[in-house]
């Protein structure tokens, strides 16, 4: 039977067999006692192990961080006078050994102090997709596949075509934007007509501002497309001239009559008073009246011969040397003279009245077209630039609408998944308008394809699942207690049995819940993968530096031994060393804090802790252990 196990019934049981217990350990340590140190040399790593096993923090492979700092002094074995040759026995639960014992187990002794402690986690993870880079291609329409472009395991470039289907919807959406490019070439055709003819509208008015003949005009503005507004323009001007020149010709009869219509007046004024045509002709001589006068003198002549007649057939009759029908005759001449002369004196004045007046309405109809046609003229100038813009206006709205209804179409096509170049060629191509091609978004890797020829492919059919795989995620699964030393922008290596490389990253992800079923925590981080080692399903393990923790006490992991269930340290005064209790906090793969127990400056067992335990456990001691002060 082997010491270790030995010692482990005697955990179990021993304490109580009473007696017996004494007197087996006696007797086990007198057969052992002259060659102790060797046997504890061969007996002692099985041991060790087993309490490094119960020590360690469980589940987890803590790496050596590398040197130490402030840890406490190596004082070795004290040497005192008068020492025992024999083992002792101490009150205080501890055990008093030889010098040469000291030697020859290898204890020594050191100062606790404090130090840091570098810890390692390794954590088991798996590589999957970079899912930033990663994209399951769904047609952007429904349709037929016409053509499969791609196969799994091809590096495709962004925008590359893996597919071509025939879509209904496709061709309808090419229809609507034939009818929304003819109608936007037209309002194109329409606005930059209506353009030219506003612009040309307004050269005219610049034109007719500095020239008013409308012959030098017309030459001007001949060059001018403008349509029909050039045409009423000139017709206005040219109205507006002849208006001009009709009231200058009106004015200038109306100036002509008017002495006329005058001089008539008073020269019938005069006859009224005149009673020969001599005296007539004389009174009337520097009176400008033209044809009316000589009539009336004449008519005024013939009544005053008509009166000489009548009155000399008259005498003659008187004489009875006349007879009475000469003298009627001549009465009736006088009557007709009389009144000839009187219904040409009215004629005269009506005539002379109804030329004034004639000429007075030509005058001021001519003034008043005038008036109307200064005053229409540059009302129309108004108008035809009002119209030329309001034209302009209405021309750029209907370019503009037919322009969004044209992008309207190109965008509801851009939705369908067609490429701007693929847009553009829509209308000269021969290609049918059903043409949908299915196009990779990013560069990468076909990872899936789920597509045949001649097969109905819809809306939310999985064609192909593409990957760039240049870059690649490492999934780790953490515990409740891996969290505290794993933080976001923390360093990790990660490598793999089967991959001859390592590979680094930063945690760019933790997140922030625990999944339910396995109670870990998903971190994540992103790493290079040029080389294409690293494939997503790989597993990996990956070790995560949690960097140095000060420690107010820092001891060698075999310092701490595990003696009736308690952790212990092996406190040192002079050859005597008696067992203390502690409370452990952190560790790495050496070294462990002590919270309780051990304080700075005092000397501890830090090599030998557990040959020194065997002894105490042999010698029957280890029952009082834990009562040492």
């Amino acid at each position: 039977m082997s010491v270790a196990h030995i010692l482990g019934n005697r955990r179990n049981g021993l304490r109580k067999t009473g007696s017996g217990t004494m007197l087996t350990g006696c007797c086990l340590l007198f057969f052992i006692w002259p060659g102790f140190p060797l046997l504890e040399s061969v007996l002692a790593p099985q041991a060790q192990a087993a309490d490094e096993r119960h020590d360690d923090h469980a589940g987890h492979d803590h790496g050596e961080h590398g040197e130490r700092q402030g840890h406490d002094k190596d004082e070795g074995s004290d040497d005192h006078d008068g020492h025992d040759e024999h083992t002792g026995h101490e009150q205080d639960g501890g055990i008093r050994l030889t010098p040469e014992i000291i030697e020859a187990t290898g204890i020594r002794v050191r100062v606790a102090g404090p130090g840091t402690l570098g810890k390692r986690i390794k954590l088991i993870g798996e590589i999957s997709f970079n899912e930033n880079t990663f994209a399951h291609i769904v047609p952007a329409a429904a349709g037929v596949v016409r053509e499969v472009a791609a196969d799994i395991g091809e590096r495709v470039q962004a925008g590359d075509v893996l597919a071509i289907l025939d879509s209904r919807e496709v061709g309808e959406a090419a229809l609507e934007h034939s009818d929304a490019l003819t109608a936007y070439e037209l309002a194109v055709a329409d606005f930059e007509r209506q353009k030219m003819i506003t612009a040309n509208t307004h050269k005219m008015l610049e034109i007719l501002s500095r020239e008013a003949d409308p012959q030098t005009v017309a030459d001007l503005v001949s060059g001018l497309k403008i349509g029909a507004a050039k045409a009423d323009v000139l017709d206005a001007l040219t109205t507006r001239d002849l208006a001009q020149v009709s009231v200058a010709m009106a004015e200038k009869l109306f100036n002509y009559q008017q002495p006329i219509y005058d001089n008539t007046v008073k020269m019938l004024e005069l006859l009224e008073s005149t009673s020969t045509a001599a005296e007539a002709q004389k009174t009337l001589e520097h009176l400008d009246i033209g044809v009316a006068k000589k009539e009336i003198i004449e008519a005024l002549a013939d009544v005053e011969l008509a009166r000489a007649n009548f009155k000399r057939q008259e005498q003659l009759l008187q004489q009875e040397v006349g007879s009475a029908k000469a003298m009627q005759e001549a009465r009736r001449d006088l009557d007709t003279a009389v009144s000839t002369h009187d219904a040409l004196f009215e004629q005269v004045r009506l005539d002379a009245e109804q030329v004034h007046l004639e000429a007075q309405r030509e005058y001021l109809t001519a003034k008043q077209e005038a008036i109307a046609a200064t005053i229409t003229y540059p009302a129309l100038l108004e108008q035809v630039v009002f119209d030329a813009d309001v034209a302009l206006l209405n021309a750029r709205q209907t370019h503009g609408l037919a322009e969004q209804q044209l992008k309207i179409s190109v965008d509801k096509l851009r939705v369908l998944g067609l490429s701007h170049d693929a847009v553009q060629k829509l209308a000269g191509s021969d290609q049918p308008i059903t043409y949908l091609p299915v196009t990779a978004p990013f560069d990468g890797t076909i990872t899936e394809k789920h597509i045949s020829r001649g097969e109905w492919l819809g809306e939310d059919s999985d064609a192909f699942t593409i990957a760039d795989l240049r870059t690649v995620w490492v999934n780790l699964s953490l515990t409740q207690t891996d969290l505290m030393y794993v933080h976001l922008d923390q360093p990790v290596r990660v490598a793999a049995r089967h991959v001859d490389a390592t590979a680094a990253g930063k945690v760019t992800y933790l997140s922030p819940t625990i999944d339910e079923s396995t109670r870990t925590v998903l971190a994540r981080l992103e790493i290079d993968n040029a080389s294409g080692d690293w494939r997503p399903g790989l597993f990996v393990v990956a070790e995560v530096d949690s960097g140095d923790a000060p420690a107010a006490v820092l001891v060698p992991k075999n310092a701490v031994q595990i003696l009736d269930e308690q952790a212990v340290v092996f406190i040192a005064n002079g050859q005597s060393f008696t067992p203390r209790p502690v409370t452990t906090g952190r560790s790495d793969k050496k070294y462990v804090e002590l919270l309780s127990g051990l304080s700075p400056g005092q000397r501890y067992v830090a090599e030998g802790a557990f040959q020194l335990k065997a002894k105490i456990t042999i010698s029957g001691l280890g029952s009082h252990a834990g009562h040492g002060h």
